[in-house]
């Protein structure tokens, strides 16, 4: 049975990891799609963490789904690149509306 459940979460896993979005969308709405996907992933990655922490022997099941998991994992990859632009571009737009707003003020 938990052999099945890590193919079936592998799968999922991987089905709800979509490619990362590209450098054109805007900076809050990569913030919110990474939110929306982190939320929706958090149940697969602590229940797979628990069912290899609980039955370590289900690691030798794991390689049969490499290839799904190497795919994941570059996607996982190009989310945090796009998460890091997101962010540095957000600071920028902050640092921005303080810089406006103490001229304003002036």
């Amino acid at each position: 049975m938990s052999a099945e459940r890590i193919a079936v979460l592998v799968q999922s896993l991987d089905t709800l990891t979509p490619p990362a979005p590209d450098s054109e969308l805007d900076a809050g709405d990569v913030a919110e799609a990474a939110s929306r996907l982190f939320a929706a992933r958090a149940p697969l990655v602590d229940e797979l963490r628990t069912l290899i922490e609980t039955h370590p022997h289900l690691l030798d099941v794991v390689p049969h789904h490499r290839a799904t998991l190497a795919r994941v994992s570059e996607r996982d990859a190009r989310w945090a690149a796009a998460m890091a632009r997101s962010r540095h571009e957000l600071g920028q737009r902050l640092q921005g509306y303080s810089r406006l707003r103490r001229y304003r003020r002036s």
